[in-house]
């Protein structure tokens, strides 16, 4: 099996986030936690199965930022877990060049993931 290659250097760093369904107006943000973040996506735990594909708002706390970053995001994929909770990857669709940066050097700050070499 060929090994993934990843554009951007990733980080297991618990970080606060929220998200909601891109469904309409009025739609109740869910606070969730990531399990990693790169500047292409993030992966993180929620309470409710979400299907590929679904589009979402993501709004996500980055250490030293002074508001967060927010997101257009796409579910790549959708796993539940024995846990009951469901896990989710998700690629950011609109985010800056200068977000992308932020992110990049919070990714070095905290340190890459072993054996998730950028692409």
């Amino acid at each position: 099996m060929p090994r993934e290659q990843r554009r951007f250097s990733r980080t297991s760093q618990a970080l606060e986030a929220q998200y909601r369904q891109a469904r309409g107006l009025g739609v109740s943000w869910v606070a969730v936690t990531t399990v990693n973040i790169s500047a292409a996506g993030a992966r993180f735990r929620g309470p409710e199965p979400l299907e590929a594909g679904e589009m979402l708002e993501v709004r996500i706390q980055l250490p030293g930022a002074h508001k967060p970053l927010d997101a257009e995001a796409r579910i790549i994929w959708s796993k539940m877990q024995a846990s009951g909770v469901t896990e989710y990857g998700v690629e950011f669709l609109n985010i800056s060049d200068q977000q992308q940066a932020q992110i990049d050097q919070l990714v070095e700050f905290l340190g890459k993931d072993p054996g998730v070499p950028p692409s």
